[in-house]
């Protein structure tokens, strides 16, 4: 492999000149790979008498008396650390010596490190290590399948594992001569920009919205998703950014909406009672807002945009009619907005947008080196996404995965992302025609895209894009744990047509599927909600719900709801397995009648809430005993016996319940297990250990408990009506 470090110039070409401005933190982890120490460093002693501050943080530049390279820099290739096409080359260690930095502080390339990361800030003696890495970051496949590729110098501060900066060729490129010439162009793909003016480049972005709506593949990025028909029945509003006040939409607007952390205690919400004062002409003038909705109001008027739509001030707080039609179809109002613009910078509603009426407070360093301009970039817009409290909240999940195209703001940055690929504010990635980017990156940033789901089968969709998504969402936070439901059903509609109807988060045509969930962890009861679903439970933030293939469970049940109207209607309508042992075929079966005896009694007898179901099942005791063996860290096996006249403590399986290890302590030991589902590929039986509370079963475990069908046999089983709450 070629070397991206040359070999020692003599000392007559070792003379580079040098330029910076200083730089803020920006910081994201990255893997150790080579090191500076300034342990024994201060800053008076590293800046010396060479050096003077400008007052402008944001324009500070160094004055250099010398400008002569240490041993260290002058070995590398600068241009290699840059150009190398990433096919043929891998990551490059880049290493500096303390001693070099400490003895040879006028080199160039070692100052602009020192000021770029920071390191003057630190109090004197204090331990820290720099760690550099030439590396690939991102690469485009182009419409001709050629390809074009991009490296970066990542700069490391070791202490506490922080990346500091990015380093990219400074681009020669305005925003205002994008996509004039791709050729040319193409010359500045993955350098940097500079962004320090404090507020944000609103010719960028328009650049960005108009090369999106008007050349990306429309079923991907512009699908015009129509309102739904519901929302006009209670009243869809808008706020009219041109007359200040809110107004009752029509089909036709082009809106913007806001993606956003409330987090604000008395904030304006619109109401039955302030509703007509506040569609008055300048009526919002007159109100205080916070200030992340004045400023995407701010936003859309230099966009040029007339309407945007805010949660807060577009749907009635106090109107639960309203309130419940509109959160159901979340998914019509985020596909059809035009653009979704998602305030990721700060804790709350007071945060306001960075550069739109508060200017940003942005420093980048550059350098001129061996005939190359550099300048420091933000090491990854996606790390500090991924950190911010609107990506905790559970609302906001939704809200971006089925928007078509997003302007994120972050404290320093905003970033552009639509069913093509990515636009980031100080990287220049913008090409010509429709590409296939490929970034680097740690964290997913999740999309429903329409044009994904068309043309895959139930099951893949099931797998791949439901319970991906329902991951992520868990992860997140909610301020009301009512709204667990209502927080992801936007996407639940939005794969109604692919997946069929939803019952408590879960698919009705998959619901033996649904049945067999299992998770890593030990959650709590969530109350009000069904135990046999996911939504029944509060999950960790490092929960993980698991299903088996769909292809590999056989539905067994047929089970039945009483809805809100007083209608007794059946989860599913395919036919169900026959089960692979005769005596168990008298439990189950296909109905013979539109409600199987007794079942619709139980559920009008017992007047149920829509969330408890009716079955028949096949039910059966067993003895559970403690084991030593442990299961994956703090999980440990159960043993199950059959329940018998003579109980064989050597006839048993092992099992995790997913349940605490005290948790037998304060029950008697013979468990009651139903059978919810038959494993096709071992003909095993999936089955849920159930507590009855008032005539109602309840799941108790969380992990996935498979039975041998001749293990089971053994502990007598019987037909029995259930009624699972």
């Amino acid at each position: 492999m070629a070397s991206l470090v040359s070999q020692p110039r003599a000392a007559s070409q070792r003379h580079d000149s040098a330029h910076w401005t200083d730089l803020s933190d920006n910081q994201s982890p990255i893997e150790e790979s080579a090191v500076l120490d300034t342990s024994d460093l201060s800053a008076p002693q590293f800046l010396a008498s060479s050096v003077s501050l400008a007052d402008d943080a944001s324009n500070s530049s160094l004055v250099l008396t010398e400008d002569r390279l240490c041993r260290t820099c002058e070995t590398l290739d600068f241009h290699a650390l840059f150009f190398t096409d990433i096919r043929r080359y891998q990551d490059e260690d880049i290493k500096w010596e303390s001693e070099s930095v400490v003895h040879n502080s006028s080199c160039p390339f070692c100052r602009f490190l020192f000021h770029a990361t920071a390191l003057q800030s630190l109090r004197k003696h204090s331990k820290y290590h720099l760690t550099g890495i030439s590396q690939p970051y991102a690469s485009y496949q182009l419409e001709d399948w050629s390809s074009r590729c991009g490296r970066r110098l990542l700069i490391n501060r070791a202490l506490e594992s922080q990346t500091a900066i990015s380093i990219l060729p400074l681009t020669t490129v305005s925003s205002s001569s994008l996509w004039e010439s791709p050729r040319d162009y193409y010359g500045d793909l993955f350098h940097g920009r500079d962004i320090t003016s404090g507020s944000i480049d609103l010719v960028l972005i328009s650049k960005w919205l108009q090369r999106c709506h008007e050349t990306h593949p429309p079923q991907v990025c512009n699908p015009k998703a129509p309102l739904s028909s519901a929302l006009h029945k209670v009243g869809f509003r808008l706020i009219n950014v041109d007359m200040s006040c809110i107004i009752e939409a029509t089909t036709e607007e082009h809106f913007l909406a806001l993606s956003y952390v409330w987090g604000c205690t008395g904030q304006i919400r619109l109401t039955a009672e302030n509703v007509n004062s506040l569609m008055q002409h300048g009526a919002l003038d007159r109100v205080e807002l916070p200030k992340t909705i004045s400023d995407a109001i701010v936003l859309c008027r230099l966009l040029k945009e007339s309407y945007l739509w805010v949660d807060s001030l577009c749907i009635i707080e106090d109107e639960g009619d309203e309130k419940e039609s509109q959160i159901m179809h979340m998914d019509s109002i985020y596909r059809r907005a035009h653009l979704t613009i998602i305030a990721a910078a700060g804790p709350d509603c007071s945060s306001g947008l960075p550069g739109i009426t508060r200017k940003r407070t942005i420093t980048q360093s550059k350098i001129r080196i061996q005939d190359l301009d550099l300048i420091t970039v933000q090491a990854s817009v996606y790390e500090e996404l991924y950190r911010s409290t609107w990506n905790s909240r559970g609302w906001t999940f939704q809200e971006s995965v089925l928007s078509c195209r997003r302007l994120i703001f972050l404290p320093n940055q905003v970033f552009f992302s639509c069913g093509v690929g990515d636009w980031i504010e100080d990287t220049c990635l913008e090409v010509f025609g429709a590409v296939k980017p490929v970034f680097w990156r740690r964290h997913d940033f999740p999309r429903l895209a329409l044009d994904d789901l068309e043309g895959r089968t139930k099951e893949d969709l099931f797998r791949n894009v439901y319970v991906h998504l329902l991951n992520s969402y868990l992860r997140r936070d909610l301020s009301k744990a009512a709204d667990i439901l209502n927080a992801f059903s936007g996407i639940t509609t939005a794969l109604r047509p692919y997946l069929g109807p939803f019952i408590y988060g879960v698919p009705r045509e998959l619901f033996s599927v649904s049945l067999t969930w299992s998770e890593d962890d030990i959650p709590e009861r969530r109350q009000g909600f069904p135990s046999w679903s996911w939504a029944g439970w509060v999950h960790s933030s490092t929960t993980k719900v698991m299903f088996p293939a769909p292809v590999n469970v056989d539905p067994i049940l047929t089970a039945w709801f009483l809805s809100r109207t007083g209608k007794v209607i059946r989860i599913r309508y395919e036919a169900l397995a026959p089960m692979s042992h005769p005596l168990l075929r008298a439990h189950f079966g296909q109905p013979r009648r539109p409600v199987e005896e007794g079942l619709e009694v139980l559920l009008r007898t017992w007047r149920t809430p829509p969330h408890v179901l009716a079955f028949y099942t096949s039910s059966a005791k067993f003895v559970v005993l403690p084991s030593e063996k442990r299961f994956k860290g703090s999980a440990y096996y159960s043993k199950l016996i059959p329940s018998s006249k003579v109980l064989d403590y050597e006839d048993y399986i092992l099992v995790n319940l997913g349940l605490p290890e005290d948790w037998l302590l304060r029950r008697p030991s013979s468990q009651e297990f139903i059978a919810v589902a038959e494993q096709r590929s071992s003909r095993k039986l999936f089955v849920v250990l159930v507590e009855w509370i008032e005539g109602i079963a309840y799941r108790v475990n969380m992990a996935q408990i498979l039975v041998p069908v001749a293990f089971w046999l053994r502990a007598r089983p019987q037909r029995k009506a259930v009624l699972l709450g």
